[in-house]
């Protein structure tokens, strides 16, 4: 028998997973892809052995796998669930040694759905989207076609299966901010006045929450806050909402430089006078890695990934937030390795599906093209899973907002050309 690590197999069907012992034997998924996110749930997998010199056992989900002569693999009917399935193999040789290890599948069926109505709508690049507690999404300020800031929203709203949208004002024009849902509003924080700051007088220094109907509230922060093109997370503990800003590019004497600090404030509500109070020293927590453009996905209540490129490099790690915590960080913050996504990108967007999977869209790839393609990211899977290229974006872009409607409909809205012109275009997509 060719003795190979049951590891080939995982990698080979698209399942990163550490490295076996090298006993078992070499098994190809002829088809389908489980790289690839299924969108039918009756799946037929098909195991094919190369060659070997004895006979092997397969067993999935603890049941055994038959070898189908006719078609030279094992071969077995799953039905697939909805989001991440996990099916456990092992794998006996003919001297009896077994390995062990979890193929991964994952089925969504993802379809475009057109948006009547959305004709005419703004164009925002660099813009930030974000729900209101009543399920309606906000996406908030960004760069229009002078690469100046605005100073509007789009309310998304969704009533009978009909998207609708209309135009609010915000207090301040911001662009490469974040938005984050927070105390029943939108909190808008950081960004700049145009796109292309020179200094610090460039940067957005208040921020500002969106409440629920549709009024803003001016947010004072104390300790300041000067970034953009950063992400924020917000986490509860004892009642208490703290904010943990990560990345993004800050002021650096004349010019700009990329960070890789963490800034912590503690948000306090208040109907007249909300706040944001830093806990972190003055220019953040530092020893992280230097990244901004990125994107951080929501994998559990107190962990994300965040994956990105540094220049030509492909950057990936997950963050998780521990109890207890200091004075300075309520939660300990851990960073740990994690693996890159189907397809590496910058300037992507993404939306939060539950149950640690995400939804990402477009962005810049490694060579700086514009990408239509998107994604499924498991954080248990610890990868990304390739839509099929039959399901795209229309218009490749990047620089643009993504937001999860109730129902499961994901607005894609704005963003960049590959000619950096930006964008009123919308499109959706129904899971």
């Amino acid at each position: 028998m060719r003795l190979l690590a049951l590891s080939c197999l995982l990698f080979l069907v698209g399942c990163d997973r550490a490295e076996l012992a090298p006993v078992g034997t070499e098994l190809l998924v002829a088809d389908p892809d489980l790289g690839v996110v299924q969108l039918d749930p009756n799946l037929t997998l098909r195991l094919l052995p190369p060659e070997f010199s004895g006979p092997l056992r397969v067993r999935i989900n603890g049941g055994v796998v038959d070898f189908d002569s006719t078609a030279g693999a094992f071969v077995l009917d799953v039905q697939l669930v909805r989001g991440l399935n996990r099916l456990p193999v092992e794998v006996t040789d003919d001297t009896n040694q077994t390995e062990r290890d979890t193929l991964y599948a994952v089925y969504f069926p993802v379809r475009a759905i057109g948006l009547p109505g959305f004709a005419g709508a703004s164009r925002r690049a660099d813009a930030a989207a974000a729900i209101l507690s009543t399920g309606q999404a906000v996406i908030t300020g960004g760069s229009d076609a002078a690469d100046q800031a605005q100073s509007s929203a789009t309310l998304i709203r969704i009533n009978g299966g009909q998207v609708s949208q209309s135009t609010i004002s915000i207090q301040t024009a911001r662009t490469g901010h974040t938005a984050t849902t927070i105390d029943g509003g939108v909190l808008l924080l950081g960004g700049t006045t145009t796109d292309t700051p020179a200094s610090d007088s460039d940067f957005v220094s208040q921020g500002e929450l969106i409440t629920l109907d549709g009024q803003t509230r001016s947010v004072l922060i104390e300790g300041g806050f000067q970034r953009t093109r950063h992400t924020a997370r917000a986490l509860t503990r004892d009642g208490v909402t703290y904010l943990y800003l990560y990345g993004g590019v800050t002021p650096s004497g004349s010019g700009l430089a990329r960070s890789g600090t963490v800034d912590i404030y503690e948000y306090q509500p208040s109907p007249v006078d909300p706040r944001l109070v830093r806990l972190s020293p003055s220019g953040g927590s530092g020893g992280f890695t230097v990244l901004s453009d990125h994107i951080q996905l929501v994998t559990g209540a107190t962990s994300a990934t965040v994956l990105g490129l540094t220049q030509s490099d492909a950057v990936s790690f997950a963050f998780d937030w521990s109890l207890p915590g200091t004075a300075t960080f309520p939660f300990s913050l851990r960073a740990s390795p994690a693996s890159v996504g189907a397809r590496a990108r910058t300037r992507a967007a993404a939306v939060d599906l539950g149950g640690g999977l995400s939804f990402i869209s477009g962005g810049r790839g490694e060579n700086g093209e514009t990408l239509g393609s998107l994604e499924i990211y498991s954080a248990e899977a610890n990868r990304g899973f390739l839509i099929p290229l039959s399901i795209r974006l229309q218009t490749p872009r990047y620089d643009h907002s993504a937001t999860i409607l109730p129902g499961g409909r994901i607005v894609i809205g704005g963003g960049r050309t590959d000619g950096g012109a930006p964008l009123s275009e919308y499109e959706s997509f129904q899971l």
